[in-house]
């Protein structure tokens, strides 16, 4: 019986950090770095071998092929459909040293032809985790940039009918 309560937790670990991050608006610290990408390999490989080690503690028969079968698909995940996008932001400027202002893209490619922009602020929490904030949208983003000056921050935005859009937001309003 302990074996499987421990598969169980260890088989749904993704979901509940998931589910976690989702209600409290978290992201990993590492989300605005460059070298995000092995960082969330390395994440997503330890989360896969707990879920592995739950599927084995959950199952009796064909277990080896039912992980490898995981494996494969996991490995081909990581390889062929993950997307090796230099970054995840169009820009971004630093605030101080645990607050940063971001543009996010948001684009859902075939399954809806709507794409939007999200201007975003991460606020550094505990030691890995940043908590987001939605601050501005702006739909149709071609490019789009973020400047600091002095008291106010520029949001520069190019649709994809060329029009330029420039919005400030002072610091006061974040």
């Amino acid at each position: 019986m302990k074996n499987k309560v421990i598969g169980l937790l260890l088989l749904l670990h993704p979901f509940i950090f998931w589910s976690i991050f989702f209600k409290f608006n978290l992201e990993f610290s590492w989300f605005l770095k460059e070298s995000y990408k092995f960082y969330d390999l390395l994440y997503s490989a330890v989360s896969f071998t707990a879920f592995s080690l739950g599927v084995w503690l959950l199952t009796s028969k064909a277990r080896f092929y039912i992980i490898l079968i995981f494996w494969i698909f996991f490995a081909f995940y990581q390889t062929a459909i993950w997307g090796f996008s230099n970054n995840r932001y169009l820009s971004k400027v630093e605030l101080g040293s645990d607050v940063s202002l971001a543009l996010i893209r948001y684009d859902f490619g075939a399954v809806s032809s709507n794409n939007f922009v999200k201007l975003e602020k991460f606020e550094r929490r505990f030691l890995f985790f940043v908590v987001r904030k939605e601050l501005r949208q702006f739909s149709d983003v071609k490019k789009g940039s973020v400047n600091l000056s002095e008291d106010s921050i520029t949001v520069e935005i190019t649709s994809y009918d060329n029009n330029k859009t420039v919005e400030s937001i002072e610091f006061n309003g974040i």
